[in-house]
């Protein structure tokens, strides 16, 4: 696969995240790393372990979607510092590279968890933007390959949101 000529990036980082609400705190990240033939190099998650008991501090309506959409994870992460401390940590090596980051409607959730580490990724890619670009509704439902299942899972989120950025990067060139 060529990419575009603009693309210069070495490293692609589909970035997926879970919240308590659009505008909550993240419980859950996942990512898929790839280089610029987009060959994983790296893929992880991170979930904090009490976040069925967190949610219920929340909207009672958020609660209860996050009950019956999330499916079980295991937690490796105590607090949401310790999230966004281990999500630091874990992607050091691959941000070393010039990268971009990617996500699928990053407004709010993903924006959001970029600032709450401070990080202001430039560009943000949006993978729905470039669909409508296209002329695609940008919030269909679309299909799934075998290793993006559970939804709402965020390392099979970003898996998705990865494919369909590649496949929509072929569609650019």
């Amino acid at each position: 696969m060529s990419l575009p000529k603009w693309f210069t990036y070495e490293r692609i980082i589909s970035v997926d995240v879970e919240s308590f609400g659009l505008h909550g705190e993240p419980f859950a990240v996942g990512w898929v790393a790839c280089d610029k033939n987009f060959d994983c190099v790296e893929e992880g998650i991170l979930v904090r372990s009490r976040w069925i008991e967190d949610a219920s501090f929340i909207e009672p309506d958020d609660a209860k979607w996050l009950r019956e959409n999330i499916p079980p994870m295991r937690g490796d992460c105590e607090t949401k510092q310790d999230l966004l401390k281990k999500f630091d940590e874990r992607t050091k090596s691959l941000r070393a590279f010039p990268h971009v980051f990617i996500a699928d409607c990053p407004v709010p959730v993903e924006a959001r968890f970029f600032a709450r580490m401070g990080w202001a990724p430039y560009p943000l890619l949006d993978v729905a933007s470039m669909y409508a670009g296209r002329g695609f509704d940008p919030l269909e439902t679309r299909l799934r390959g075998a290793d993006e299942y559970p939804l709402h899972n965020p390392l099979c989120d970003a898996r998705q949101t990865m494919r369909q950025f590649k496949e929509l990067m072929d569609l650019f060139r």
